[in-house]
């Protein structure tokens, strides 16, 4: 597992929003034609690593994360809806930072005549901040998650807000869960860093409401997929005295 991030691709460009958790790039292609991307998020940290101390050679990150899509198809095989949402608290040492993030995806595309409807984030392009109002939860042993809120949605281009979502989510895991790790190492003159990465994952069901523009539940499309995550690991940054 390496470069998890949580991305937004929409027709004209690429906008990539760094959370410090990151997450594999999901990809959907309908019909040879249209391609969603979505955030899933497995895990927390970049890479191996998942944090960057500032003010010592090395920091370690501990925390559980959570995301469910949902996708639908209108009825004349036009208008195809996709959304996401995201979860994350997570804890890095030195400075015992604790942090709770959602991130929240809207896209709606007319395959028909191959042109964008809509497209929203809960992440402000201007300052790349997150906007949610309310609670995150996680329950013990990859058990549930809930998430409870409000999020203004902007144009990840214009920055304009063009709505605001309510979201009221409960993911409960269910079957077995799943074990992985990442180990890295990068070296260059004058710079060595090492990083270790550990998570396990758990598959999930969604029940709740995840509204759009028009007021209607996201969460009663069919659920794509859904999981639950908890991760740990380090990164020791070394500078060889020449």
């Amino acid at each position: 597992m390496s470069d998890r991030g949580s991305r937004f691709l929409g027709k004209r460009r690429l906008t990539t929003i760094a959370m410090g958790i990151t997450g594999l790039v999901a990809v959907l292609a309908l019909g040879g034609v249209l391609a969603f991307y979505v955030t899933t998020a497995h895990g927390s940290g970049s890479g191996g690593g998942g944090c960057v101390s500032t003010t010592g050679p090395s920091c370690t990150f501990k925390g559980n994360t959570t995301y469910a899509t949902f996708q639908s198809v209108s009825d004349d095989g036009c208008i195809f809806t996709q959304a996401q949402v995201s979860a994350y608290d997570n804890l890095t040492r030195p400075g015992h930072n604790a942090s709770k993030t959602v991130a929240i995806y809207l896209s709606k595309w007319d395959n028909c005549n191959g042109v964008p409807l809509s497209e929203a984030t809960n992440f402000d392009p201007n300052t790349g901040a997150s906007s949610f109002t309310g609670t995150i939860q996680f329950g013990s042993n990859l058990g549930s998650a809930t998430i409870n809120g409000t999020a203004s949605m902007f144009d990840p281009y214009s920055g304009s807000v063009l709505y605001t979502t309510t979201v009221n989510l409960t993911i409960t895991g269910y079957g077995p869960s799943s074990k992985y790790s990442d180990s890295q190492h990068s070296h260059s003159p004058g710079f060595i860093m090492n990083s270790h990465f550990t998570g396990t994952s758990r598959s999930a069901e969604v029940s709740g409401t995840f509204t759009d523009d028009a007021g209607n539940n996201m969460a009663a499309l069919p659920g794509l997929y859904a999981e639950l995550q908890y991760s740990q690991g380090g990164t020791v940054q070394i500078f060889p005295i020449k």
